[in-house]
């Protein structure tokens, strides 16, 4: 899957997500939220969607970004624990450190892992270039 893609992808996603926490408490019954986890969640998605119009680079720039702020968040939550906020004013519980990682790990392995989309396109100009 091309970063761009994936990009628009987590970004509906994290607007969503967004937007159904300031209505939803805890977020999908599991999930601690408050308007800082909210605008967070606005935020991630919004930049995702502008970074994926800015093209491939800057989406696995987005993404590597996006992965060390989440795996933040999750370590400083897991010392945090379930009782109390993140830096001082973002909700907290186990499940949101777990949805965390999860964040983390995906926007990680989307910026420095491998790319099945470039690696094909790369051995078609090949494929291409040599039948010349």
């Amino acid at each position: 899957m091309r970063s761009t893609t994936w990009m628009n992808i987590v970004g509906v996603v994290f607007i969503l997500l967004g937007l159904i926490g300031f209505f939803n408490n805890p977020l999908l019954g599991v999930f601690e939220v408050n308007v800082w986890n909210n605008l967070i969640f606005l935020a991630t998605g919004v930049l995702a969607l502008t970074a994926a119009n800015m093209g491939e680079i800057t989406s696995r720039n987005y993404s590597k970004f996006f992965g060390f702020f989440y795996l933040i968040l999750m370590i400083i939550g897991f010392f945090v624990g379930d009782t109390g906020e993140v830096l001082g004013f973002i909700a907290n519980n186990q499940a949101n450190n777990i949805l965390y990682l999860v964040f983390a790990a995906a926007f990680l392995i989307m910026g420095y892992g491998y790319s099945p989309s470039s690696v094909l396109e790369d051995s078609d100009t090949r494929v291409r270039t040599s039948t010349m």
